[in-house]
């Protein structure tokens, strides 16, 4: 965002489009930094418009494409009906813009999950040993097995109580409780009526 405060009818189009080109440089620079392709980038134009004497600006868009006096008129005129639309009147004095703005996006891979190979409902594979565990429902500790939960696969069946531990996180199923690994290396838990 740069602060201007130029009357729209005595803007000099040079000097907008050239606060537009430095705002646009800053955002390539962001976005260079995020490793966001130079095909995948793309920018949003807007000011900050309001009629003169007034306390406050409305955002307006405007063209991407370089601007020149004959774009006047229509950002006048979304103004005006973007004002009329917010506070249920439009004027006929002066605008004037305040500050020119520019958002710089980036177009991102969306993400697809990786399947997890499919295995057998039995995990004994996977437990790595047990240990006593504290849970309410049984009112005191329990012999609780513990399993590697980076090594299990899709389909893997658990009944609580158990540990699951992960080098991200630990889940704790409860007795009675069942759980089992979903095909994204998600786990489903059934919680008993």
């Amino acid at each position: 965002m740069r602060t201007v405060n130029w009357r729209t009818n005595k803007v000099s189009y040079d000097e907008l489009n050239k606060v537009y080109e430095e705002l646009e440089e800053q955002g390539h620079q962001l976005l260079e930094r995020e490793r966001i392709s130079v095909k995948d980038r793309y920018f949003k134009r807007t000011m900050d418009m309001r009629y003169v004497g007034q306390f406050h600006e409305v955002d307006v868009d405007v063209s991407s494409e370089t601007l020149g006096p004959e774009q006047r008129e229509e950002v006048i005129r979304r103004f005006n009906e973007k004002h009329e639309a917010m506070y249920a009147y439009r004027d006929t004095v002066e605008t004037e813009i305040i500050n020119v703005r520019l958002a710089g996006f980036g177009r991102v891979v969306k993400m697809s999950l990786k399947e997890y190979p499919c295995g057998l409902e039995d995990t004994s594979a996977y437990q790595k040993g047990t240990r006593k565990v504290f849970f309410e429902e049984a009112d005191g500790f329990m012999v609780t097995p513990i399993y590697d939960g980076d090594a299990m696969q899709h389909g893997n069946v658990m009944k609580g109580p158990a540990v699951i531990e992960q080098k991200i996180t630990t889940i704790v199923v409860p007795p009675g409780y069942r759980i089992e690994v979903g095909k994204y290396g998600d786990y489903i838990m059934d919680v008993p009526e």
